[in-house]
C-alpha cells in the first residue's frame, strides 16, 4: 500500500490499521487517526 503520513510517502505491507501503526513505529496510549478519500 502506498500512502502519505504527515507529509511523508510510505509503502507498507500492512492489511490493518494496527499493522500500519506498528510498521510506522507509532505507539502510545493516545493516538488519533483520520481517513481522507
Amino acid at each position: 500500500m502506498k500512502l502519505t503520513v504527515n507529509g511523508e510517502a510510505h509503502e507498507v505491507a500492512a492489511a490493518t490499521l494496527a499493522e500500519l501503526l506498528a510498521a510506522l513505529d507509532y505507539e502510545g496510549d493516545w493516538l488519533a487517526t483520520a481517513v481522507n478519500s
